[in-house]
């Protein structure tokens, strides 16, 4: 049942392409709605215009290439990743930072104090070993290598999906939806110096 009921909003949104923030009053209220709506404001602001992608998930994109995701899960949205055991089974939203040069301002993220939200909000396999064995995964079609051991910011983080670092951030309050803004300033300054542009 939940699957068609993804599949039918899919449908319906693939047709109109509709901005994140005519959506967001749909499902999120209150703080959750006012932390959602500033933060796309931000990205907006700063070059980073999130387009939708599937099913109330949106991609902002930097240079070219992606940056962050935004997104709004709800328990009738099937298999949604990280969704499970939220309080009251209320949608959230979630935000996804991609920050592959995050090493190069590792300092700024030490004194500013931001790395708890990378580490606190990594991406982790849940599959269980039997699962595996049957052949399932997180993916529902792609078995699971089972997690990773990987290094971020100099702390070694069990069990992380796919190998490589991904970050979800649900239902981040004020606090987090700042330090997430200051993290893709980081990014997007680390890009620019990339591609000798400033």
């Amino acid at each position: 049942m939940a699957d068609r009921g993804k599949e039918s909003l899919s449908r319906s949104q693939m047709q109109t392409k509709p901005r994140i923030e005519d959506v967001i009053p749909d499902y999120l209220g209150g703080e959750k709605r006012q932390a959602a709506l500033d933060f796309v404001q931000f990205l907006r602001a700063n070059k980073m215009s999130p387009s939708w992608v599937s099913a109330n998930t949106w991609k902002a994109g930097y240079r070219g290439k992606g940056i962050c995701g935004v997104g709004i899960r709800t328990p009738e949205g099937g298999n949604n990743r990280g969704y499970y055991g939220r309080p009251g089974g209320e949608p959230s939203f979630v935000i996804f930072p991609a920050l592959p040069h995050m090493d190069e301002y590792k300092a700024q993220i030490m004194e500013e104090g931001l790395q708890d939200i990378i580490w606190n909000n990594a991406f982790y396999c849940v599959c269980s070993a039997k699962n595996r064995s049957l052949g399932k995964g997180c993916n529902p079609n792609k078995p699971c290598a089972g997690g990773k051991t990987i290094t971020v910011l100099g702390r070694e983080i069990e069990n992380i999906c796919l190998g490589h670092l991904v970050i979800w951030v649900f239902d981040p309050d004020e606090a987090a939806v700042s330090g997430i803004k200051r993290l893709l300033e980081l990014e997007q300054k680390a890009r620019a110096e990339h591609s000798g542009k400033q």
